[in-house]
């Protein structure tokens, strides 16, 4: 199966490849949170968009990995830490 998000501001285009079919359940509203957050540091959206949709899709990703379809947004919660650090170490 080909997963994919494509993140677009009308010049540049981001691609995404984290994320599972599992991850349709539940009201992922911590995204919107990341998201705000990384905006009100000061993150440009672009960059900000594309680093939510990857923590999102990597936490996600994670989080099947030990639950599998039973999971819930709060478990996806629970992996964002680690989606984090892994955006972090590469651009510091």
């Amino acid at each position: 199966m080909i997963r994919m998000m494509n993140i677009s501001d009308g010049k540049r285009i981001g691609k995404n490849r984290t994320g599972n079919p599992s991850m349709s359940v539940g009201a992922p509203g911590y995204a919107g949170g990341m998201l705000m957050g990384l905006l009100a540091k000061g993150s440009e959206p672009f960059n900000s968009a594309g680093m939510t949709s990857f923590m999102n899709g990597y936490a996600g990703d994670r989080t099947f990995e030990y639950h599998g379809y039973g999971m819930v947004a709060s478990n996806v919660v629970d992996k964002i830490s680690e989606a984090l650090k892994l955006q972090l170490e590469k651009v510091l």
